[in-house]
């Protein structure tokens, strides 16, 4: 059950001065370019996100928060309630890494991550064997 089985939190802050980003994928419609009716599927897409019923329905299903700011955030859980509120308060939104990196990037900064958060006092050291990993 949302709210009592598990829960939405914010990521703390941790240094003043540091806008307050969401963090998270995003989802996305694409069109074929060999379609054989782009201009009906540019139609359809703008329809499936700009009518708040379809968007309302499509969040629903999928538990996921809806591109659309009409969408009534009381169609939402508890928990999406929370996350809606966080994203739409922060100054900024940042794509997941490990989705927005080719894989051996994303493997590398993944594991220099790990290692900084065992060690914050390894820094430089972690940082110059993350470039060297990434050159490789």
């Amino acid at each position: 059950v949302p709210g009592e089985d598990y829960d939405f939190f914010a990521f703390p802050k941790i240094s003043d001065g540091v806008a307050d980003a969401a963090v998270g994928p995003v989802d996305g419609l694409v069109i074929s370019a060999n379609s054989a009716n782009i201009e009906g599927a540019e139609k359809f897409l703008a329809f499936m996100v700009s009518d708040v019923g379809v968007q309302t329905a499509w969040a629903e299903a999928q538990g996921a928060l809806s591109a659309n700011v009409n969408v009534d955030p009381s169609s939402y859980n508890a928990v999406m309630q929370k996350a809606a509120s966080t994203v739409a308060d922060a100054e900024a939104f940042a794509f997941n890494y490990d989705l927005a990196t080719p894989p051996p990037v994303a493997e590398v900064g993944l594991s220099m991550f790990a290692r900084f958060i065992d060690d914050p006092s390894q820094a430089a050291e972690i940082l110059e064997q993350a470039a060297s990993d990434t050159e490789a």
